[in-house]
């Protein structure tokens, strides 16, 4: 069974011209390197329908224009308000500083999300596997679909359309040359 959105034809990449190297948000980091969660609900517009507006400028504009998206200085977003800044609906907000939602929750949000008409944005942890890891999330994603085996979802890091198992919700994703353990942690659910 599969649930969701079919594939899309194009990805965003968080690094693509004219975007890739503007600073993100009220910080000076930038878009090709810290552009995931801006990129990803960008990925989620045009998704749910949307054309016009739907880059990765426009989102940050919109996010910019409401109190409560950037502290002054920083290039994180808080992204359940980004995503609000849209236009857009939240549903289930499993997202925060140090949390990680249990497995069971995460795959019952994405499914009860995706039967309902939205998408999800994901954030992963690549890093836990490693000796100096952590249990936190390093990268959003954008989920858009689940089958019996996978969850499928859009990568601003990779600009291609990823999976991870949709039972550990983990796996590997290839970044260039270097293998990044990807393992969902935090969701926002998104609807129009």
């Amino acid at each position: 069974m599969r649930a969701g959105y079919p594939d899309p034809t194009s990805v965003l990449w968080q690094g693509r011209a004219p975007w890739g190297s503007q600073p993100v948000g009220r910080g000076k980091a930038l878009f090709g390197a810290v552009g995931c969660v801006v990129t990803s609900v960008a990925q989620a517009r045009r998704i749910l329908g949307e054309r016009a507006g739907a880059t990765p400028l426009d989102v940050q504009a919109a996010g910019l224009a409401r109190d409560g998206v950037w502290a002054p200085g920083a290039s994180g977003a808080v992204v359940s308000e980004l995503v609000r800044a849209q236009g857009l609906d939240v549903g289930v907000d499993l997202d925060g500083p140090g949390r990680v939602a249990a497995p069971d929750v995460l795959r019952s949000a994405v499914i009860d999300c995706l039967l309902h008409g939205g998408v999800c944005l994901g954030a992963v942890d690549h890093d836990s596997a490693l000796p100096s890891g952590d249990s936190v999330a390093d990268h959003w994603t954008c989920i858009y679909a689940v089958d019996d085996d996978n969850v499928w979802m859009t990568d601003p890091a990779t600009a291609r359309r990823e999976r991870i198992s949709f039972e550990t919700l983990s796996g590997p994703v290839s970044w260039g040359r270097r293998r990044r353990d990807y393992r969902l942690v935090r969701a926002v659910t998104v609807f129009r």
